[in-house]
C-alpha cells in the first residue's frame, strides 16, 4: 500500500534537503516509484532543484490543481524527472509563481490529487510548507502514514518547539547542519526525547544546494548510511 510521508520543521532547519534526500534513498532502497512534492510558494522548489532548466521545460503543481478533475495522467504530465532516476518524480511550483498565480484549490481537489498520486507511486514524500495553515501540507499531514519532524541541536530549534509542540506519533529526526564539534547534540537529544535518527553534517549535501545539483545522490558514506537507516525506518513504519 502506498505511503504518504510528511517532513516538517522550523525555518532554516534543512527540512527540504532532508525530505528530498529521504525520497531519493527510499527509491534506492525499494526500487519502487517515488514522488517528491513541495507545496512551498515562498521558495518554489523547481528553481532550487533545477536552477539551470528553462522554465518552459518545467511543470508546476499549480497545473495539477488547476484541473477540473485530477487523473493519474495529469499527475504524470506535471511531474518533472531527471536522468539520475527512473520512476522518480519532482512536483512543486515554478520560480515566479505565488498564491495569486492559480485559484485556491478546494480540500476535495487536494485529496483527489493525493489519491491519484498514491495510484502512481509507492512513496510520496511531502516537503511541507512552513506555513502551518497551508492547505496542501495540512491535508498531507492528516493523510500521512509517517510524519517526520526535523529538530536541530541549537537553542533556536528548542525555542521554536517550546511554542510549537511536536505532535504525538511523530518521528523526530535530528539534522546537524554544522560541523562544529561543540554543538549540544546529546543535550538536544535528551531535551526532545525519542529522537529516531540523526542526519550528520555533509559538506557535499550542502554544496549541492549551492551548485544546483540536488537531483544527484550524495556520495558521502556517513551521510548516506544515516539516510538509508531513516529510509528503512520509514518503510517499516
Amino acid at each position: 500500500m502506498s505511503k504518504i510521508i510528511t517532513v516538517n520543521g522550523p525555518p532554516a532547519c534543512g527540512k527540504s534537503t532532508v525530505a528530498l534526500k529521504l525520497a531519493q534513498e527510499l527509491y534506492h532502497l525499494t526500487h519502487k516509484p517515488v514522488l517528491y512534492l513541495s507545496a512551498d510558494l515562498i521558495i518554489p522548489c523547481m528553481g532550487v532543484i533545477f536552477p539551470y532548466s528553462k522554465q518552459s521545460k518545467l511543470q508546476s503543481l499549480g497545473g495539477i490543481l488547476d484541473k477540473v478533475d485530477i487523473y493519474q495522467e495529469d499527475i504524470m504530465a506535471h511531474t518533472v524527472t531527471s536522468k539520475y532516476m527512473e520512476n522518480f518524480g519532482y512536483i512543486g511550483y515554478k520560480t515566479g509563481e505565488d498564491q495569486f498565480t492559480y485559484p485556491t484549490p478546494t480540500d476535495g481537489k487536494i485529496r483527489d490529487m493525493f489519491a491519484s498520486m498514491m495510484q502512481i507511486a509507492e512513496y510520496i514524500v511531502v516537503d511541507c510548507d512552513r506555513d502551518q495553515n497551508d492547505q496542501i501540507s495540512s491535508l498531507a499531514r492528516g493523510l500521512a502514514s509517517v510524519r517526520i519532524q526535523i529538530v536541530n541541536p541549537d537553542l533556536r530549534s528548542m525555542s521554536f518547539y517550546s511554542n510549537n509542540p511536536i505532535p504525538e506519533d511523530t518521528m523526530k529526526v535530528m539534522n546537524i547542519m554544522d560541523r562544529d564539534i561543540y554543538l549540544p547534540i546529546e543535550e538536544t537529544v535528551n531535551h526532545f526525547r525519542g529522537v529516531t535518527a540523526r542526519i550528520p553534517y555533509s559538506q557535499q549535501a550542502k554544496q549541492q544546494s549551492y551548485d544546483g545539483t540536488l537531483p544527484q545522490f550524495v556520495k558521502d558514506p556517513t551521510y548516506r548510511l544515516a539516510m538509508a537507516r531513516l529510509a528503512k525506518e520509514v518503510v517499516n513504519k
